[in-house]
């Protein structure tokens, strides 16, 4: 059995009026409720990790075109994130600013050593 759902967003974003309609297809059959929490689950996903690889990591503009270097570059960019969440870093840029080009700050997380400073 199939699912169609229609999701319906109204509010306001940055003083716009936001008014969309997205389509979801499913082949699990299940309540409304559960496709919500499915759908935010998804949502949250795409604005927490692929918005910041694309906007602070910048991955869309990496400019690689090898297909093994783009993969790798995309690893990096998720062992970043990773290593800066796992530090304690709400914001990404906070993380990279804090952290630099300090190899042994990165060292530290690895291990689990690393207390994140006070500020």
């Amino acid at each position: 059995m199939s699912s169609y759902i229609e999701v319906r967003r109204q509010g306001w974003r940055n003083g716009k009026e936001l008014n969309t309609i997205t389509y979801y297809i499913s082949s699990e059959s299940a309540s409304a409720w559960r496709f919500a929490k499915w759908i935010r689950g998804h949502r949250k996903i795409e604005n927490n990790l692929h918005w910041t690889k694309d906007v602070v990591l910048k991955e869309d503009g990496c400019g690689l075109v090898d297909s093994q270097a783009a993969s790798n570059g995309g690893i990096i960019r998720s062992m970043i994130f990773n290593l800066l969440v796992m530090a304690g870093y709400h914001s990404i840029s906070e993380g990279i600013s804090a952290m630099g080009e300090k190899v042994s700050v990165v060292w530290d997380v690895l291990m689990g050593t690393y207390a994140k400073p006070n500020g």
